[in-house]
């Protein structure tokens, strides 16, 4: 399934780190939701999904960041990571 991230949900702080939900729409299927950053990086790794967020013009790839103590996505555009998904509205 393809998403696209249309809002993000953060606790505790500032950053990727931070991001615990996003909100989703595919708009192919008319389909809404939310997923846990868990939820998020097992649709990638693990259910063939993949997600991206856009401002009409640009669109960047979601990635993952695996640390020693979590994993968690990050966009990607042109073939760098970049905070793109920091920017987009917090729910």
């Amino acid at each position: 399934m393809v998403i696209q991230i249309t809002s993000v949900r953060m606790e505790g702080g500032e950053g990727h780190p931070y991001i615990t939900a996003v909100n989703w729409s595919n708009p192919r299927e008319g389909q809404t939701g939310t997923y846990t950053m868990a939820e998020l990086v097992d649709l990638i790794e693990n259910q063939d999904g993949s997600a991206y967020i856009t401002d009409g013009s640009r669109t960047s790839w979601m990635g993952i960041i695996e640390t020693p103590t979590t994993k968690y996505v990050r966009a990607v555009a042109d073939g760098a990571w970049t905070d793109d998904l920091l920017y987009i509205p917090r729910s």
